[in-house]
């Protein structure tokens, strides 16, 4: 599948979308390249998500249904990327009646779910597009807000900073191995071979 044809799934997309270039017989103007939100330094915590989304589910069966959605909203804050914290949210937020909560909730689950089968740049590109949606845009089963726009601005800076992190990790070493990293034993095998010739240049003398 395209990056086109991902990020047309991806966002959600309004019944009357507004075009972001012109495009004209003689030239076609694309839209500028914005960068994605940039968050502190320690924003995303997987470790730290899984005991947010612990307490929450904790609360829950304690019928602290105030302390569960605290901590399931923090789950998701910690690492948006994760389908199950979205999905204990919209559950949290059904059980204490808020459905305006529970279908963005629902909404961003199944986002993240195919996210997540997307190449990092895809999805990168489909949640740039849900964050810069107008303000009371309808999207799928949901009407954006300033609410939404956070949770896709998150979750745009997310995979951003997951794409930026593959790109190094596949990008290749433009010096490659040092001598030594390439031949480890190299200064052993040419100090045997100097005291090899000392020794036969000895024994030559010696003979004479």
């Amino acid at each position: 599948m395209s990056c086109l044809g991902a990020l047309a799934l991806l966002s959600a997309c309004a019944d009357d979308p507004q075009p972001k270039a012109i495009a004209t017989q003689s030239r076609h103007v694309s839209p500028p390249a914005v960068p994605a939100p940039v968050l502190p330094e320690g924003t995303f915590d997987q470790d730290r998500a899984r005991q947010s989304l612990g307490a929450a589910q904790a609360a829950r069966q304690a019928g602290q249904l105030p302390e569960a959605r605290r901590q399931a909203e923090a789950a998701v804050d910690a690492w948006p990327a994760d389908p199950g914290a979205w999905q204990a949210l919209a559950e949290i937020c059904q059980a204490g009646g808020d459905q305006a909560c529970r279908r963005q909730a629902d909404f961003f689950k199944a986002k993240v779910d195919y996210a997540n089968t997307l190449p990092t740049r895809a999805a990168v590109l489909g949640f740039q597009t849900i964050a810069e949606e107008p303000d009371g845009t309808a999207g799928s089963g949901i009407t954006y807000d300033r609410k939404s726009h956070d949770s896709a601005a998150r979750l745009w800076a997310f995979y951003n900073a997951q794409d930026s992190l593959k790109n190094r990790r596949d990008m290749p070493d433009s010096e490659g191995p040092s001598f030594s990293e390439r031949y480890p034993y190299a200064p052993a095998i040419l100090v045997i071979g100097v005291v090899a010739g000392v020794l036969t240049e000895a024994n030559s003398l010696a003979g004479k």
